[in-house]
């Protein structure tokens, strides 16, 4: 590998000099989680594969939690296992967690303050997966999984974009 960074930094020994700002790290990050985590491509809303992450368009959703941040998005992402999903013509309905997606640029102790406003154990919610820019915000987000909304839902529900919009597909990391 070839240090060429314009700046004349050596990003080699300290790689924050090497950016403009520091404040910069937090969206590089992001594109580089995207780029290992999301698959932006080839999303098709009627094909319902693992992997698939859907926003919750119908508010009664049994998926939808009362207990997300102000202005999170919620979501869904469907875990069918490879082996389920393979049976063609066996499967009528998709295993589903939910979850939703927060602005990871927040204040660190606003965003702190939400995920303990969520009134669960750590057990019971996985919010490791930060910061990360989907395909179709501008800002990193912090995909947070709550455990407590798991279920099944029929794959006909899940190709109608006024019930569930998709918005990408994870890849196998996330899911395995």
């Amino acid at each position: 590998m070839i240090n060429c960074q314009k700046s004349g930094a050596d990003i080699f020994t300290n790689p924050v000099k090497g950016f403009s700002k520091s404040n910069d790290l937090p969206n590089i990050y992001a594109h580089i989680n995207a780029a290992i985590l999301i698959d932006g491509n080839n999303i098709d809303q009627k094909t319902v594969i693992p992997g698939n992450v859907y926003e919750l368009k119908e508010a009664n959703s049994p998926f939808k939690t009362d207990k997300a941040p102000e202005g999170a998005k919620n979501i869904v992402i469907e875990i069918t296992p490879p082996c389920d999903f393979s049976n063609n013509g066996k499967r009528v309905k998709a295993r589903l967690i939910g979850g939703f997606l927060i602005n990871a640029q927040k204040e660190p102790k606003s965003l702190k303050k939400q995920i303990e406003n969520l009134k669960c154990k750590k057990e019971c919610f996985y919010s490791e997966i930060y910061p990360v820019i989907t395909p179709q915000d501008t800002v990193p987000q912090i995909l947070i999984l709550d455990f407590r909304y798991f279920g099944s839902e029929e794959d006909t529900n899940l190709k109608e974009a006024k019930k569930y919009k998709i918005l990408f597909q994870s890849k196998t990391q996330i899911i395995c």
